[in-house]
């Protein structure tokens, strides 16, 4: 898996991105290269990717479009869970 896509889209998933439908967008792309590409769990921990997650999840619970982005994380971290339960962050669990 490139390093530098990884990077983008952690800058995306990170609050850089104002637009939630982006950030939920990129959530559910991450899920599925997590899902073809398991061995993508060891870039996800090296750039903290489960401590963007666990910011998305405290957030205010506003309206809608916070909602559907936090049913994205938790699609991203079943996901996670099933594809390399070894790896996945005790953070999150």
């Amino acid at each position: 898996m490139n390093d530098d896509l990884v990077r983008m889209l952690k800058e995306i998933v990170l609050v850089r991105q104002r637009d939630r439908s982006i950030r939920e967008t990129a959530i559910k792309g991450l899920k599925i290269l997590l899902k073809l590409n398991p061995s993508l769990d060891v870039l996800l921990r090296k750039y903290k990717f489960h401590a963007f997650l666990a910011f998305i999840l405290e957030r205010e619970f506003r309206n809608n479009a916070v909602e559907r982005e936090r049913r994205q994380c938790f699609k991203f971290m079943k996901a996670w869970l099933f594809k390399s339960p070894k790896s996945f962050p005790i953070l999150l669990a």
